[in-house]
Order: structure tokens, then sequence, then C-alpha cells
């Protein structure tokens, strides 16, 4: 499909009404994994959460958290339960998705939450 022609707007509009219509069975996260064009997709997708809150089609408005080099917002892995959409790099997908992001602290590493709180490492 041509640029311009709504792949993105289809696809996170979509996955707003199946939250609104099926919470239980719609997965929580929605990832949108880019090279290019990362603000533009974070704003625009801002844009259609807000409006969806604000029409009344969605009782909390949907957080858009945006993962890539030089920017990643902390509070993306804070609420895993909580519905969210995920604007990134791949590089920054993936490597958050090890809990081993650039920019995060060393103290988020699996191994480091489990031996303290006495698992084995």
């Amino acid at each position: 499909m041509p640029t311009g022609a709504g792949k993105t707007a289809a696809a996170i509009v979509v996955w707003l009404w199946l939250l609104k219509m099926d919470a239980n069975n719609t997965p929580r996260r929605l990832v949108y994994c880019l090279r290019v064009l990362v603000e533009q997709t974070r704003d625009n997708a801002r844009k259609w959460t807000k409006a969806a809150h604000s029409n009344g089609d969605l009782v909390d408005e949907i957080p858009v958290y945006t993962l890539m080099g030089g920017e990643v917002e902390e509070e993306w892995e804070l609420y895993p339960k909580r519905p969210a959409i995920l604007v990134g790099t791949q590089d920054m997908l993936l490597s958050c998705a090890l809990n081993r992001g650039y920019a995060m602290s060393r103290y988020l590493n699996p191994s480091k939450l489990i031996s303290r709180s006495g698992g084995r490492n």
C-alpha cells in the first residue's frame, strides 16, 4: 500500500476497538516496530487514543510509550497488565523485551531481581 493510505491508523484504531469490545481476549500491548517515523507514529497514536477516550469509547486513556535510541520512556514496564502502545525501533524494542534496554537501569536485569528476592541465579 502507498504512503498515506492509513496503514498505521488501521492497525491502531482496530486494536483500540478490539480492546473496547473484548478486553479479556485482546492483547494488552500493541507493539509498533519501525525503522523511521517513530515520533510521527507516536504522536498519531496519542491523538487517536485521546480521541477514543474523549468520545467515551475507552474508560481509561491508553498510554503510548516511545522506545528508541536516546529516548526511552521509563514507565512502559511498570504496569504490564494495563493496555499500552509501544512505538519504537527494532533494536530498542528487542533489547527492552530482554530487559537489557540501552537506556534501562542495570537493576532491572531479571537475574538481579531473582537474586535480590532470594531465588537462584
